[in-house]
């Protein structure tokens, strides 16, 4: 590694120093002591294996977030169009014309304190975290040494909102009352813990009605009007068990159609029904009817959950069937397991009760007992 040179100009210096590249750098300091100092920076990050190009850097984060986007190909259209979104409305007009190398921890640290003051704790932690994760790529790809938007602090989510799964009498009021192929959608859901758009997507050879098995091998995602067909949430294939309850009326709803064919079609479309169309079609009125205005769609998958729960499901058997893993499993349901515990923890109790009660020779009396 060359030795680095300064030299008076006036009444500034300027500092010349080699790169691992070949190619001279040069930087003017309106004192010696700065100059010296920044060559010794420059060398300090060449030894380390930390240096980078300045002028890579100088490329402007609108040039550098529209080149990153477009390698995102392993996004599912539904993701890109959020990415998209939240570039266009949130960060490009921010930091759009500055270079990437000029965006410090001050600067970001201003821009996350106005966002929290304009929009949600949620989406101002997505903000941050795709400015992260953009920068992130620029120090991967040697053009920046490191960033700033990893060490700035983002506001806290506002408390999450509660679980609210049905039992099983509420599940069936409010499918009969929706009554048809949607209210017999109610009850998949229900019992199976499919999300919303692996349900839509599923075809008639996806159930195997005599085994009671359900492959669950893609989704139906629904950006700019129009379904992407896409792998499932985790990118992984499942099977999941099929409740019999619900066989007799599958198997009419599935008579005549071909393996190809969608189980759960709108209408005379080939096409699964959108969200909206769903809930037009009887399900905000049938919550209406039954009293249950505050409950989602996605709280069915919910229900199932905690029913497999309180039949005393171990973790791993429902995070298998809902198709996440057991630690998200655990952290969103962690309170129906605890009233689970208690319930073990008794039966525990009560087995090494009988086991003393038990070993006890007749003419000895269980602890606690007095003779009178």
């Amino acid at each position: 590694m060359a030795s680095g040179h300064i030299n008076k100009r006036g009444d500034k210096w300027r500092a010349r120093y080699r790169g691992p590249d070949g190619k001279e750098r040069s930087r003017t300091f309106d004192t010696k002591r700065e100059a010296a100092a920044w060559i010794t920076e420059q060398q300090s990050r060449q030894i380390r294996g930390e240096w980078v190009d300045p002028a890579r850097g100088k490329i402007t984060f609108r040039a550098f977030s529209e080149a990153w986007f477009a390698r995102q190909s392993w996004a599912k259209p539904k993701t890109k169009e959020w990415v998209a979104s939240l570039l266009r409305s949130q960060l490009v007009p921010e930091w759009g014309d500055i270079p990437l190398n000029k965006i410090d921890y001050d600067s970001v640290a201003d821009w996350i304190g106005r966002l929290d003051d304009e929009l949600s704790s949620s989406r101002t932690r997505q903000c941050g975290h795709l400015l992260g994760r953009i920068l992130d790529d620029a120090v991967k790809g040697g053009r920046l040494v490191r960033h700033p938007a990893r060490t700035v602090d983002l506001p806290a989510l506002s408390t999450k909102r509660v679980v609210m799964p049905l039992r099983v009498d509420r599940v069936e009021e409010l499918a009969t009352k929706i009554g048809g192929t949607w209210g017999l959608l109610v009850r998949f859901f229900a019992y199976t813990g499919l999300r919303w758009a692996e349900g839509i997507s599923l075809r008639a050879g996806d159930i195997d009605l005599v085994r009671c098995r359900v492959d669950v091998l893609r989704t139906q995602s629904e950006v700019g009007g129009r379904f992407h067909l896409t792998d499932t949430k985790t990118h992984r294939r499942r099977t999941v068990p099929l409740p019999a309850v619900l066989v007799p009326d599958l198997t009419d709803l599935m008579e005549g159609k071909e393996p190809g064919d969608l189980i759960f079609p709108w209408g005379d479309h080939d096409r699964p029904p959108r969200s909206a169309e769903f809930r037009r079609a009887g399900w905000t009125s049938g919550l209406a009817a039954v009293g249950l205005t505050d409950t989602r769609v996605h709280d069915l998958r919910h229900t199932c959950a905690s029913l497999l729960i309180s039949k005393g499901a171990p973790v791993t058997v429902v995070a298998r069937i809902l198709g996440q893993s057991p630690a998200i499993t655990m952290k969103t349901y962690a309170h129906l397991f605890e009233n689970e515990t208690d319930a073990w923890s008794q039966k525990l109790s009560e087995d090494v009760s009988n086991t003393r009660a038990a070993n006890l020779r007749p003419d000895e009396e269980p602890p606690g007992s007095s003779a009178g």
